[in-house]
This record gives structure tokens, sequence and C-alpha cells, in this order.
């Protein structure tokens, strides 16, 4: 220890030229306490990974007001891919090395193959925020997400849609004139699945040929369009012909009732109608195009 301190009192007077034995020695202590403080590896937060991915969901849920889809998205994510592999650890354990690890593994193991390299890239960014969290929340000196590398897309730019006849096809295929309808409505308006399931009457307008957009429903519950925004989408003939039918039913026509209603008059089970149309699909022999592609089909 003296040899120490006598050497760093030679290297404070070497830098200084004419230090006095006072300042030399402060500098001694100061780089005796560099040398003792804890680096970033010595932190402890007491936390889990699973700790900081439930803060996270609170986080979006409560704070930032993500839609339910969304944070429903986001928990069976973290429950399939990130909990298995991270949960247990202790937040300062999941170094870049772990990840690096974890992301080798998904390039290799079977299971992992195949997600998309998209959905890879999804659940990196996931992290990415959860431990953006936990650096403000639990002290952790740095992201160790920051610095992964991403896996490399490729985007052919085609996408998939029906032709007029296949729609039509699909019309004819549904199980009952409410899930027809909705096929349709979704091909010729544009509407996504959420947007269909919480249209009200008071949205339709006949006489304008007019369908305004004000809501969304999905994990039980109305929230606002995926834009956040009010918007009218021209309402074609066809449509027009289809909706009106479903306006003679005997129950929930009201102005405030549901277009596509079920038994009760609540919204249409989302996942429920996405299993039809795949069952629709099926017996019209058609491509197995996502419910998401009646959109892209209004887009062409």
């Amino acid at each position: 220890a003296e040899d120490w301190l006598r050497n760093a009192l030679e290297e404070t007077r070497w830098a200084a030229g004419h230090s006095t034995t006072q300042q030399a020695q402060s500098r001694g202590v100061a780089l005796g306490e560099a040398r003792l403080a804890p680096g970033p590896e010595t932190v402890r937060t007491g936390a889990t990974f699973a700790d900081a991915a439930a803060e996270y969901l609170r986080f979006a849920e409560e704070d930032r007001g993500c839609k339910p889809s969304t944070v429903r998205g986001y928990r069976s994510a973290i429950g399939a891919h990130l909990l298995p592999m991270f949960g247990s650890m202790a937040l300062e354990a999941v170094t870049v090395r772990e990840i690096e690890r974890w992301r080798s593994r998904m390039s290799g193991a079977r299971e992992a193959r195949e997600l998309s390299n998209k959905t890879k890239n999804n659940l990196l960014v996931l992290m990415h925020a959860i431990f953006r969290r936990a650096v403000k929340l639990y002290g952790l000196p740095a992201n160790p997400v920051a610095n992964i590398d991403r896996f490399r897309v490729r985007s052919s730019g085609d996408i998939q849609v029906f032709s007029p006849e296949e729609i039509w096809a699909l019309v004819r295929a549904a199980a009952s004139e409410i899930d027809a309808a909705i096929f349709l409505t979704a091909a010729f308006t544009g509407l996504r699945r959420g947007e269909l399931l919480a249209l009200r009457w008071r949205d339709v307008d006949f006489a304008g040929s007019t369908i305004r957009v004000r809501a969304s429903y999905a994990a039980g519950r109305i929230t606002t369009p995926k834009s956040g925004k009010v918007r009218a989408v021209p309402m074609a003939g066809d449509v027009a012909s289809a909706l009106a039918r479903l306006g003679r039913r005997e129950r929930f026509t009201g102005e405030d009732e549901f277009v596509f209603a079920g038994e009760v008059g609540l919204p249409l089970d989302g996942d429920a109608l996405s299993s039809r149309y795949r069952d629709a699909l099926a017996r019209a022999g058609l491509r197995p195009l996502r419910f998401h592609d009646l959109r892209h089909t209004f887009g062409t």
C-alpha cells in the first residue's frame, strides 16, 4: 500500500510539476477510490427479468395507454419467447453475451427457425423496450439490447390480394349472412377487423354512401381506431345492400347497436370470426390469405 501511494505521489508531481504533498495525497485517494468503485457488472438491482417484464406490461397498459390488443400481443410474446430463457435471471445477469447466445439459438434451433426474421426482430424490439424501462427504474447502467444486431429481413414487395371473383366466392362460402356481410364489407371498404366489430348503425350513412370509422374492438374493449382519428370511407352499392339486409333483422338495429352483433348484442368475437373465415376459405378453395389481406384487397 505504501509503495502504491508513493507511486501515486510521484505520478501526481510529474503531471502537475509543482504539486504540494496534500494535492498528491488527494490524487492518491482519488485513484484508490476509482480502483475500488464497483463496475457495471457489480450492480445489484434485486429484480429479475420477469419483474422487469411485468413492470413494462403495466407501464404499457396504464402509463402509455396502449390498446388492449397491443398489450395482449406483448404479453403473449413475453410468455412464449422471453420468460422461458430469461425470466428467472437477475436483470444484471442478462448481459450482451447472454442475449447474443439467445440470438444465435434463434438462428439455429428448429422451433426458432419457424419464426420469421420479422418476428425475431419484434422480440428484440420488445426486449429493448423492457430494458429501457429497467434502466430508468432499477438503475441498470446501460441497455444490453442496444447494440444487438437485428435479423435481416427481405421483402419481395409483393402484396397478396384476392380478385373480385374470389371475394364473391368467399362470401358465398360464409357460414352465415352476418359473416358474408363482414367479408364483403372488409374487402370493399378496407376496414380492419376490430373496426368492423365496433361498427354501429349510426355510423352507416346509406344516404351518403359512407361509413364512418370511429372505434375499434379488441380483447373485449372498445378503443379508438389504430390511427386514433375518425375517418370516413365510401360504401359501395354491394356493401350497402348487404348491410341493409342485416338492418331488417328483428333485434339490434338501433342507432347505438352494433352492426355485426352477436347473439346478445355485443360485438362478435374476433378470434372466432377469423377461424370461420379460414373455414370459408377452405370451402371456397381459395388461397389461405389472412383476414387482414381483405383490407389489402380494398387498397388495390
